[in-house]
């Protein structure tokens, strides 16, 4: 069975109602790339693509910016697709910048829905 979907975080910071047509959720419990990727896929939307669109990546930024995760080191850091991967490197924002790291570490995540 596929894995449960995480948490999100606290109320007010999870979702934002997009100018763009998407409303934008954020889940809070730290996923690999590829569970994110799963997650986001299992529930019917996508993970947010970051360069779509300017209002996009506006607000997966302030979604990032203010999840207060534990990791400070990681703080401000989100999955995110439409970055193409690069060998075992998958895309996430990072304060307004695409990046590249590992797969495999675990970040919280941006998912987008049509509304």
């Amino acid at each position: 069975p596929p894995p449960p979907p995480p948490s999100p975080p606290p109320t007010g910071v999870n979702m934002m109602d997009g100018s763009d047509g998407y409303i934008y959720y954020i889940f809070g419990e730290p996923e690999t790339y590829m569970t994110a990727s799963a997650v986001c896929t299992g529930l019917g939307v996508e993970l947010a693509p970051y360069l779509s669109t300017p209002y996009a990546r506006s607000t997966v930024d302030t979604l990032c910016s203010k999840f207060n995760w534990r990791q400070t080191d990681k703080q401000g850091r989100c999955w995110v697709g439409g970055l193409p991967q690069e060998d075992l490197l998958c895309g996430l924002a990072v304060s307004g910048q695409p990046y590249y790291d590992d797969c495999t570490i675990k970040l919280p995540f941006v998912c987008r829905q049509r509304v």
